[in-house]
């Protein structure tokens, strides 16, 4: 899986960001940020 690739490079020391609204993608990530709780940020 995808998420697994960049799972690896992020434990290697690279940023990774991934914008998804599938709930199997994001439950593979290991922190979660909800743009939606930070309206007006």
């Amino acid at each position: 899986m995808v998420v697994d690739v960049l799972r690896g490079m992020s434990r290697e020391g690279c940023a990774v960001v991934i914008a998804t609204h599938d709930d199997r993608v994001r439950d593979g990530c290991d922190t979660v940020f909800d743009v939606h709780t930070c309206a007006g940020v």
